[in-house]
């Protein structure tokens, strides 16, 4: 009962008060909803990115660590996958992998994205199909794995939701499979996946261990901890190098929690905005802290008559916690509506194609579990904020507040200390996040403005993947892969037209190891790098200068030249790396993997391009499509008028070659700098967003205490002015109060700037994390503001007139 009475006072002095009622609630909506919306986003990228995994803190994903990058680590090889699965390390392993297929058997033909899975995938993930069964044991041996799982969205957009889909057939890559299965919405593993079809290992796989190309993945058995399983992993992968000297010397493998190993990539750009989202809250945390105690000093009568009266100083503190309480849960109900405004900007930044490698994107949006979230947050907020005046709420005494104003009380000494120690804090804390925001946006700007290496404009990519069945062999897919260039080549509109395997930024890294001629060949020591393979005309096509020696041309078309030997083309980061000071032209090299140990000459050198990193370009090499075609490689076309207009007439074109085939993710050049930057653009847009707001709250902070320390000395103004004092006396004194309280926030600040830049340098992309001129603007904008702030009360003071200030009291 006394709970609601605490409550129903705290309205009616909230109703007294609406003005600063409705400054403090706004500005806690502000710093709780940011702190959601970064929760939300959180769960979608780092803490839940896969719904539906049964048990998913005991999911881990199994890679193979290269010699040469010990820090990175990526898929594996069937060998290895076998090779794990038996050592009897886990509780259970599977894998998959994934590929494009091409659904037929309707007018117009569908590129589609496959993940292909062994028997058990369903099983070791705890995922169950919504509608039928996942994959039968023994259903991923070859002859029996004509099969498919739908994902829901394609059920719903293919077959219109049709619950008598099941025993239905598809057709993919002309091969016709049953329906045994649908999955429920937004479940899938790994992300992008339309259809899952059983992966067929053959007896022939369990020897292969140079095909890195199997996502492997297991549970680790109960009560197992993970650093345990990574220690008998690594004595398993140990055996596979002794066993498989020419192709594991020195390959080593790591397990890691599945869910972490899916949020590497963003975790340091979540990390850094949940940091920056806590810093907001905690300066408005100051900020309403000090406006408290402010109205504090105005309520010190009415404390000390409570006490007079019998309340404790327990009573009194629960007064003003309740009030602060029921302040932070109004900020909260209009900080849910604050992250529902924050997420649909993060939502609308995020290009579409990225969405369909995020199962959870569904999540990212006020649900139970956000609101639940800003409840708990707006609790803690307002026992943090409401903690400094209830304690100094509940000192009061009655001799002191009975003193003429209160103002030479004790207790005011003590709050206005307080509120200076408050404002000193908030200088401090939003000083490291302008300082953190200036190296992000500088560092944003940099990747904005460097070259990425290729021309992006009216440029326009698809991917065309041809089943083994109709192009087996070499040949046959480079001769479709010419025909569909030179009838894309002639279609209006178009300059030029060309293939390659991944494209730059598009996430499609395929890799492998070189051997360079004349140096030692144990597998330990060759460099791993990017392998392209690439159509003659490519470099043109994608404005890639040739920087040395020449292209891929017609000596390199001539298959009995070709089975012996070849040609391959590096970039400048290779040629950096792998012959400094050396004439690159005059070297050659062998790719693991290829057929036969074919030695490769080196015949040009390129420009570097940025691929999926865009710190630094990757050493590359790339190998003409007439010896090396891929069943999946991406058409780049290079317009004359607008890219988009023409994927029609492209895509009419595959079709007059082969009628069952489609491009698939159809892109612009700008969409693919796009999404590689996406990362980088959405936290610099929220940290500037975060940085303003805490410039501004500092600033009022440092208004607040300047204002609240002329209206207590008033009188002392008014006797300075009458005692002969000018205006630009008392212009300085009172300036000087707030430098001072500025200076000391931001020494302190400099400091904790300097810890929390260090920490952001993986997500830096040339910016020195100490840089001195981002820091020193930094404090000098902060300097600025506090000296406006500070400036405004002390013009007010300068202007008194003496006799007012002196019966003003």
């Amino acid at each position: 009962m006394t709970i609601v009475q605490d409550v129903h006072f705290g309205f009616r002095m909230m109703r007294k008060n609406l003005g600063a009622t409705a400054v403090v609630v706004v500005t806690l909506a502000l710093g709780i909803g940011s702190n959601a919306a970064v929760y939300s986003a959180a769960r979608v990228f780092m803490l839940a990115p896969f719904p539906g995994l049964r048990e998913p803190d005991r999911l881990v994903r199994l890679t193979e660590v290269p010699p040469q990058r010990r820090d990175d680590s990526g898929d594996a090889s069937p060998g290895n996958y076998f090779a794990w699965r038996q050592s009897g390390t886990l509780a259970d392993v599977a894998a998959c992998d994934e590929t494009l297929l091409n659904v037929t058997g309707t007018a117009q033909p569908e590129q589609i994205v496959g993940i292909r899975g062994t028997a058990d995938y369903f099983r070791v993930l705890g995922l169950a199909p919504a509608l039928g069964r996942g994959f039968l044991a023994g259903e991923d041996q070859p002859g029996r794995d004509a099969v498919a799982v739908l994902a829901h969205g394609f059920w719903q957009r293919r077959f219109g939701g049709d619950r008598r889909v099941l025993g239905r057939t598809l057709s993919l890559d002309g091969r016709s499979v049953e329906i045994v299965g649908v999955m429920p919405p937004d479940v899938g593993f790994p992300e992008s996946g339309q259809v899952w079809v059983p992966l067929a290992l053959g007896p022939p796989a369990a020897a292969d261990f140079a095909d890195r190309s199997l996502v492997v993945f297991g549970r680790l058995r109960p009560g197992m901890p993970l650093a345990g399983a990574q220690a008998r992993l690594a004595s398993v992968a140990a055996g596979v190098a002794r066993a498989q000297p020419l192709t594991n010397a020195g390959w080593g493998a790591r397990l890691w929690p599945l869910e972490e190993y899916q949020a590497r990539g963003v975790r340091p750009f979540i990390l850094l905005l949940t940091v920056a989202a806590g810093l907001v809250l905690l300066i408005v945390c100051a900020n309403v802290a000090s406006l408290l105690l402010a109205r504090s000093s105005a309520r010190q009568r009415e404390f000390a008559l409570r006490s007079a009266l019998g309340a404790g100083r327990l009573r009194v503190f629960r007064q003003r916690i309740t009030e602060s309480l029921v302040l932070a849960l109004l900020g909260g109900a209009l900080g849910a509506l604050v992250a529902r405004v924050e997420i649909a900007l993060i939502r609308g930044a995020i290009p579409g194609e990225l969405t369909a490698f995020l199962p959870a994107w569904h999540s990212l949006a006020v649900d139970g579990k956000v609101l639940a979230y800003t409840a708990l947050v707006a609790l803690l907020a307002g026992l943090v904020f409401g903690a400094t005046p209830a304690l100094d709420a509940s000192r009061v005494s009655l001799q002191e507040a009975l003193k003429q104003g209160g103002w030479g009380s004790s207790s005011g000494e003590r709050g206005g200390r307080l509120r200076r120690l408050l404002v000193v804090g908030e200088t401090a804390l939003a000083l490291m996040l302008l300082a953190s925001t200036g190296l992000m946006v500088k560092s944003f700007a940099g990747i904005l403005g460097s070259d990425p290496g290729f021309r992006t404009d009216h440029l326009l990519t698809m991917m065309v993947t041809l089943p083994a069945a109709r192009y087996p062999g070499v040949p046959t897919m480079a001769a479709f892969y010419s025909a569909l260039s030179a009838r894309v080549r002639a279609l209006p509109g178009v300059r030029a037209a060309a293939w390659i395997t991944g494209l730059p930024m598009s996430g499609w890294d395929p890799e492998a190891q070189v051997e360079v001629a004349g140096r030692p060949a144990s597998v330990a020591s060759r460099p791993t790098v990017s392998v392209r393979v690439i159509s003659d005309d490519y470099f043109a096509t994608m404005g890639i200068p040739l920087v040395r020696g020449r292209s891929f041309g017609g000596q390199d078309h001539d298959q009995a030249h070709a089975a012996a030997a070849g040609a391959a083309i590096v970039d400048e980061a290779m040629a950096r790396a792998l012959w400094p000071g050396a004439d690159p032209l005059a070297q050659r090299l062998r790719i693991a993997g290829e057929p036969g140990r074919r030695e490769r000459a080196i015949v040009g050198v390129v420009r570097s391009v940025r691929g999926r990193d865009l710190r630094q370009p990757r050493p590359e090499v790339y190998v003409p499509l007439d010896q090396a075609a891929a069943p999946s490689m991406a058409l780049a076309v290079r317009t004359a008028t607008d890219p988009a207009a023409l994927t029609g007439a492209v895509q009419r074109q595959i079709a007059a070659l082969d009628p069952a085939l489609a491009g698939g993710n159809v892109q612009v050049g700008e969409r693919l700098l796009l999404r590689a930057n996406t990362p980088f653009r959405v936290t610099t847009g929220l940290l500037v967003a975060f940085a303003l707001l805490a410039l501004l709250l500092a600033g009022l902070g440092i208004y607040g205490v300047i204002s609240y320390g002329v209206a207590r000395r008033t009188q002392e103004i008014g006797i300075r002015v009458a005692l002969g004092a000018r205006r630009a006396d008392v212009l300085g004194l009172i300036v000087r109060q707030g430098a001072r309280l500025a200076l000391t926030g931001l020494a302190i600040g400099l400091a904790g700037a300097l810890t929390l830049t260090r920490a952001m340098a993986s997500v830096l992309v040339a910016v020195d994390p100490n840089d001195w001129v981002i820091l020193a603007a930094a404090v000098a904008l902060l300097a600025a503001v506090a000296l406006l702030a500070s400036y405004l009360p002390a013009r007010r003071a300068a202007r008194l007139d003496p006799l007012a200030a002196l019966r003003s009291e």
